[in-house]
């Protein structure tokens, strides 16, 4: 499943690249936005466990990559999701 998974993810990006309005069908924003959740899910994972990083340098590029990876999580829509992945308060701002 996930080989599969990853092929159709590049066949996306793929697509994206050569047509930037093909990454507007429901089914491939429904795979964008599990791909990002899942990312991020698993970035939450390493973060929690204090063994993963222990040198500062590998804590900072672990955090930047999260912060990435919610920031386009945000970009689909996702944020109150993303935010609960992270065990981030809710966004009062956002209506």
């Amino acid at each position: 499943m996930w080989r599969s998974l990853r092929v159709r993810v590049k066949e996306l990006f793929v697509d994206v690249l050569a047509d930037p309005s093909a990454g507007n069908r429901a089914g491939d924003t429904d795979l964008l936005r599990c791909l990002f959740l899942e990312r991020l899910q698993r970035l939450a994972t390493i973060r929690a466990d204090p063994s993963s990083c222990t040198e500062a340098p590998s804590r900072h590029l672990l955090d930047q990559a999260t912060y990435s990876t919610y920031r386009d999580c945000v970009e689909l829509g996702l944020g109150p999701m993303a935010r609960k992945i992270l065990g981030l308060p809710e966004d009062r701002g956002a209506a």
